[in-house]
């Protein structure tokens, strides 16, 4: 983290759906046999997504507080291999402590999870003690996605917080970019990038 000096994040108007527009960046910088970490597990659509960019020589750690989302997951799971993927039924803040870096990528997709209780959401705090920890763990060249949706009571709150950290950033280091939809739209959800150097 740098002193008081200040990223000007750069805005790009994204051309697809914020969730898209991630696995596209991804795409570019995530190969075979990388390591990457998906923070957010949900139901699981981002880990199978990663696990298919890593394949066999990759490996996958995925993060829930909800036993529902590890249980989609699995299911999910069920008819390929598994091995290069790790479910950890914890909170994305606890990472350092349970994954080795580096990592080529870290997938954050912020809000609660769909089809399950709305008034469990990720919170701006652990959030940003889970981007620390991405940071410290990145590769050079690796890259960390967030799409923050603001829609719901608190989201508003925690976007606003990840846009404090990403300018918080060292310069020399990290590239931050927000990725908006170039609709009118305030309450649409957006993208923020962060690639290391």
């Amino acid at each position: 983290m740098s002193g008081p000096e200040q990223h000007n994040i750069q805005s790009i108007n994204l051309t697809e759906r914020p969730t898209e527009a991630a696995h596209t960046l991804l795409r570019e910088r995530v190969k075979p046999g990388h390591h990457v970490v998906d923070a957010t597990l949900g139901n699981g659509h981002d880990t199978i997504f990663l696990a298919d960019l890593v394949g066999p020589l990759g490996h996958v750690d995925s993060f829930d507080i909800q036993v529902a989302a590890i249980e989609s997951t699995q299911r999910k799971l069920q008819d390929r291999s598994t091995e290069q993927v790790s479910l950890h039924h914890a909170g994305h803040e606890t990472m350092l402590s349970l994954i080795v870096a580096p990592v080529q990528a870290v997938m954050f997709n912020l809000g609660y999870l769909p089809g399950a209780d709305k008034g469990v959401i990720t919170q701006a705090k652990t959030t940003i003690e889970a981007l620390q920890a991405s940071v410290e763990l990145l590769s050079p060249d690796g890259i960390i996605t967030i799409v923050a949706y603001i829609g719901h009571p608190g989201g508003q709150d925690e976007a606003n917080e990840v846009t404090k950290f990403c300018r918080s950033l060292e310069q020399t280091k990290f590239v931050p970019t927000i990725h908006k939809s170039p609709l009118d739209n305030p309450s649409a959800p957006f993208l923020i990038s962060i690639v290391r150097h």
